[in-house]
């Protein structure tokens, strides 16, 4: 399952097809909301080298990481600083577009250590039903496997 930020726009505008974005859907008289999560960062609570793990934290999620995260990526920057950072890329209406949700209609994807772990057999799955599986043996398949292997968090 490839998103918007996985490909990164630029890579999309490389391709030479005519292509757009739009909010994210939501069924009538639902509430908008745009998943949200990739990256995250943090100190090990035993380490023994606090300092120089909070300096590189600070340095890695800071504007001009980000920046250059995005020069060489292409990702969605989380940081709204970015953006308005590098008016000349952002400008356009579909990084707008995500701004816009990033800033009205984000939600954090569930925290659990077994994320990894359910978003991998998510992607098999959905893979499968793209290839002609049946979706609802494939759902039930999957939803076994996630609950089975999602036990050793508990």
């Amino acid at each position: 399952m490839a998103t918007v930020d996985e490909a990164g726009i630029p890579r999309l505008q490389s391709w030479e097809v005519q292509f757009g974005l739009s909010p994210h859907p939501y069924f009538a008289g639902g509430k908008a909301v745009t998943p949200t999560g990739s990256w995250h960062a943090g100190i090990n609570a035993k380490t023994t080298k606090k300092d120089v793990a909070l300096a590189f934290l600070k340095y890695i999620t800071g504007r001009e990481a980000a920046i250059e995260w995005h020069k060489l990526f292409g990702h969605a920057p989380a940081r709204p600083d970015v953006y308005d950072a590098m008016p000349e890329v952002f400008s356009n209406p579909m990084w707008q577009i995500l701004l816009e949700e990033m800033k009205k209609t984000a939600v954090a994807r569930p925290v659990t250590p077994g994320f990894l772990e359910y978003e991998l057999m998510l992607r098999e799955t959905f893979n499968s039903i793209h290839y002609g599986a049946n979706p609802e043996e494939e759902l039930k398949n999957a939803a076994k496997r996630i609950d089975r292997e999602l036990r050793k968090y508990r």
